[in-house]
């Protein structure tokens, strides 16, 4: 009994460290990989300095400068 005691710990301390250490890689990746493209940043920024100059021009927003 004592053997398959010890057999079980180890089975399920195997398991919880596999499963910690996915985890742990899943963060890393995640984290030194941006969300978005930097390309898809810049095209946002655009749109948006677009969409904010016509409404300036329109009368809907105070010029900034």
């Amino acid at each position: 009994m004592a053997g398959a005691r010890e057999d079980s710990l180890k089975s399920v301390l195997t398991v919880f460290s596999i499963e910690h250490g996915i985890i742990l890689f899943v963060v890393i990746v995640r984290y030194m990989y941006e969300d978005q493209p930097s390309w898809v940043k810049t095209f946002h920024e655009r749109r948006h300095y677009k969409s904010f100059r016509k409404a300036e021009k329109k009368g809907v927003v105070k010029k900034m400068f």
